[in-house]
Formats: structure tokens, sequence, C-alpha cells
């Protein structure tokens, strides 16, 4: 179920990326931020893939790596109650009709804009070289289509081979954008009685309690300098300990000195 943590995650990069490149709606920010996320694809690699316009068929964006083609259907809404409506079906039903032609190799100019064309001649010229294979991407802020969409979609393509389906909501979004701003670190905490609880907040888990400080200043020192915190267990909270003295390495140091002092 979408959050309105997320929602505003996700919301305020498309509005990033909306200022940047003087964008006319989010949907076409969203674009890039799906791409760059998904498929961690670089500037160049964005801008050569996009083909969403008007006449695109339902796809939005072709990526072709080798003999892998990757083709987007991208839906973004920038009002938070509607994140909680299901990917549209109306789009797959568009895109179901191009994705045939296309794949079956009998895609018309005259069907698709100059982009999508483009890209289909290209990945036309790559049959001599190997198989072919197609990645379904349906990427939106909005949850996933109904089970009765997902199977017309899969269905309508049965006859082909070497095709898979991915389907992507706000919430896996922004999972990915948390685990590229964080750093995994290994290592334990001790509860130090039972008055804990947990807290989950789409897919952040978080338990609150009482733990030991000898764990705590073990997990969060910077294992180069242990007179100094780990900057990236803590994120933004990183620069306000730094604002407040860092109370953190004062704690570290004074457990320093009496392990010397025995």
């Amino acid at each position: 179920m979408p959050s309105m943590p997320s929602f505003s995650v996700l919301h305020s990069l498309v509005k990033d990326i909306k200022k940047s490149y003087s964008l006319k709606t989010p949907g076409l920010a969203f674009d890039r931020v799906a791409l760059e996320l998904l498929l961690k694809l670089n500037e160049d690699d964005i801008e050569n893939s996009l083909t969403d316009g008007e006449g695109d068929g339902g796809i939005d964006a072709i990526y072709i790596q080798n003999r892998d083609v990757h083709i987007f259907n991208m839906k973004y809404t920038d009002d938070f109650d509607k994140t909680s409506k299901n990917f549209p079906g109306t789009e797959i039903d568009k895109l179901i009709s191009t994705l045939q032609s296309l794949i079956s190799g009998n895609l018309l100019r005259d069907y698709v804009n100059e982009l999508v064309f483009e890209k289909y001649e290209e990945i036309k010229s790559s049959l001599y070289e190997g198989p072919v294979y197609f990645h379904i991407h349906l990427a939106s802020n909005k949850e996933y289509p109904v089970d009765s969409a997902k199977q017309k979609l899969v269905n309508s393509l049965s006859q082909f081979k070497f095709i898979d389906f991915y389907y992507h909501n706000l919430e896996d979004l922004v999972e990915i954008i948390l685990e590229n701003q964080t750093k995994k670190i290994d290592g334990h905490l001790t509860l130090l009685d039972r008055n804990h609880f947990e807290k989950l907040d789409g897919n952040i888990h978080t338990i609150i309690g009482v733990v030991a400080a000898l764990d705590l200043i073990n997990l969060i020192k910077d294992k180069d300098d242990e007179s100094k915190v780990n900057q990236f267990i803590l994120n933004e909270n990183g620069s306000s300990l730094k604002c407040m003295g860092n109370p953190v390495r004062s704690m570290i140091e004074i457990c320093h000195q009496r392990k010397e002092g025995g």
C-alpha cells in the first residue's frame, strides 16, 4: 500500500528532474527517474532510450543492450490520493497492440512515432546475431495492474518466446532509492529488556528499544578512525551530530579512556 513518506521521497526526486531538464510534465520526469533507478542508466543512455510522446503506441522507452530489449510503459501521478489506484488497464490494451506488431516484426512506420520505429529497426538488425530477449516493464507510482490485466498482457504475447514481465510500483521504486542512499552495516545490538516495539513504514522496518551502549558505539563508529562516527549509517543525522559537537565521538573517547585505564 502506498504511504505518504514514500510518495514524498519519489515526488521530490521527480520535481527536481522536471526542473533540471525544464520538462513540461511530471510524467516526463518520472520516465527519466524510473530508467535510472531500474536499469542504472546514465544520462546519455536515458536520453537515447526515451520514446514517450504523441504516437508512441504505449511505449515510453526502449533500452537495447546487446540482445536484451527493455520496453517500458510508465505512468505517474502527482496526486497522492491516486497512488492507491491500479495501473490503468487502458494503457495495457494500447501497449498490447504495439508489442504484438513489434515482436512479430510487422510494425508499420505510420503506426508509431519516429523514435519507436527507429528502435524497432535497431531490434530487427540484431536478429541475425542470435536470439533477442524482451523484458516488458510497467512502472508507476500507483499500485500494480489488477491480476486480470496482468494475465491479459501475458496471454496476448504467449505465442512469442524469450519474453518476461516486470511490475514496479511506488514502494518498489522508493526501496531502490533508499538502497542507493544507504550502505549496509553488519553488526548486532543487544536489547536490554522486553520493553521494545516494532514500527513499519512502507518497506522500512524499525525496532525501538533500549540497547547496550557499547554495542551501539561499535556499530556506528568509523572502522578506519574509531574516534569518528560512520556517516553512512547515520545519513542526514551525521551532519546534525557535527553541529552538536559530535557527542557520540565524546562517548567513544570516554570508553577508550576507561579501557586504557583498566
